[in-house]
């Protein structure tokens, strides 16, 4: 009895995300002039709630404006959470990676500043790619890499080795960031990444 219990119960789940991913790919898109509307009333509402007594109905707008925004961008969330499966996910469920696309999202609206004037696609592009990231390294407990990184890391190795064939010794992160044409800062955190996965001496 208990097994057919648990069958019942993983069957409601699985048809309920069903039911999500249905629905969530037949939301509208939101235009770019409703995109912009939305994320004046969110950061309205960050001023409000500044002051000493704010405004309940800017609140609220704040609040359905951060909801539509975040169903606005579910076809992102999803596309990207199928995209980290297929790129070798394989421990987490779809619906567990939609939910931390989507904490990915909220961080990406949350942080937006209007005065940069990027799409807020852009900005939330990234942070649900280092969302989704961040969780597959912590499920295992040691720093992955997405293949992007990996071809980075055997870049900067290559780099490494001629510069010492021809000088003697290992370049500096700004070298190898100059001879590679990456911000240094990306040198930098796929040297703590190696370090990390090697760990410690």
């Amino acid at each position: 009895m208990t097994q057919v219990i648990g069958s019942f119960a993983g069957e409601e789940s699985l048809q309920a995300d069903d039911l999500y991913f249905q629905s969530a790919r037949q939301i509208a898109p939101l235009s770019r002039e409703e995109e912009a509307v939305m994320l004046e009333r969110v950061a309205r509402g960050k001023q409000e709630q500044m002051v000493a007594c704010p405004d309940a109905r800017v609140l609220a707008e704040a609040k359905a404006a951060r909801d539509r925004l975040v169903e606005g961008f579910q076809g992102l969330v999803i596309a990207s959470a199928e995209r980290a499966m297929s790129q070798g996910f394989c421990s987490f469920e779809l619906m567990d990676l939609v939910q931390e696309g989507n904490l990915g999202l909220l961080q990406a609206i949350d942080s937006y500043d209007l005065a940069l004037g990027y799409p807020l696609r852009a900005l939330a592009s990234v942070c649900i790619r280092h969302a989704l990231g961040n969780a597959w390294r912590e499920r295992d407990g040691y720093v992955k890499l997405w293949p992007a990184d990996v071809r980075d890391m055997r870049n900067i190795k290559r780099v490494q080795e001629r510069f010492a064939r021809e000088h003697g010794c290992l370049p500096t992160i700004q070298q190898v960031a100059q001879e590679l044409g990456l911000p240094v800062s990306r040198v930098f955190d796929l040297f703590a990444a190696r370090r990390s996965r090697q760990g410690p001496a």
